[in-house]
């Protein structure tokens, strides 16, 4: 925003965070706040200064404001975290972070003896409080209409399955997905990609930068990375005249092209 100090490109250089690494104590962590179009470079700065990078936080609010008509409504900041690598490291402070004080299941498993803290009862299964995620609220949203925010849910086993009738059963690799089909009571299903992007969530994305027609009339979506399909079915679904994936694994490409044909029939 014309600041001297935010255009040096001091964030991005190694030297800097090499200085930072050099003053912290072995196995302690770093938290850096980053713009959404740059965070990327002050990440692999971080990164290429030695330390571990850990996960990367979002600061969501309801103030921001376009800088243009050609520009997103800014909501959201990235939080990168990192650590300095060493031989004990700190744990982060999640009992001192817990939410609520409601008692929950853990997410650890059962009987876990390295976990410190945070059991209720004597019962190794409960928490008190929510584990913190790596999500933040800004107070606004405690009224925020939250109807003009898209939701999308993690791919059902169906939805990953649907248009792979015939592929051969592949041992399951564990996901987050609703368990919504037969296969996924035996472990195994059709579409093993361990990342399977939601059709919903695809179809938006790829409708968001859907641009105007060109002067041949003809719209093209290159999706480098395109996996199992998803990304290539949403940029159908969104209206896409061609959509062009690379894919490195023929397992997955295979996975893929059936996918699309069924998508395409419909």
């Amino acid at each position: 925003m014309g600041k001297a100090w935010d255009s040096t490109g001091i964030a991005f250089n190694p030297a800097v965070w090499s200085e930072v690494l050099r003053v912290l104590a072995p196995g302690t962590y770093l938290m850096a706040f980053g713009g959404t179009r740059t965070f990327h470079r002050m990440t692999c700065a971080i990164e290429d200064a030695g330390f571990e990078i850990r996960d990367c936080l979002m600061w969501l609010y309801g103030t921001g404001f376009p800088k243009s008509k050609s520009c997103l409504k800014p909501s959201y900041e990235p939080i990168i975290l990192a650590r300095k690598p060493g031989k004990t490291s700190q744990p982060l402070n999640i009992d001192g972070c817990k939410i609520g004080n409601e008692s929950r299941l853990s997410p650890l498993c059962q009987g876990d003896s390295t976990y410190s803290g945070g059991w209720t009862g004597g019962n190794p299964s409960l928490v008190t409080g929510r584990w913190p995620a790596n999500t933040i609220l800004d107070e606004s949203f405690a009224d925020e209409e939250w109807s003009r925010y898209f939701y999308c849910a993690k791919a059902s086993r169906k939805e990953r399955d649907t248009g792979l009738q015939g592929f051969p059963l592949a041992p399951g690799i564990r996901t987050n997905a609703p368990r919504s089909s037969e296969n996924a009571k035996t472990g195994h299903h059709l579409n093993n990609h361990p990342t399977v992007k939601p059709l919903s969530l695809t179809e938006h994305l790829a409708k968001l930068i859907l641009p105007q027609p060109s002067a041949d009339g003809w719209r093209r979506l290159l999706v480098p990375f395109s996996g199992s399909g998803s990304e290539m079915i949403g940029g159908i679904k969104a209206g896409w005249d061609e959509v062009t994936g690379v894919e490195l694994s023929a397992e997955y490409a295979a996975i893929a092209e059936s996918r699309i044909e069924y998508w395409r029939a419909r």
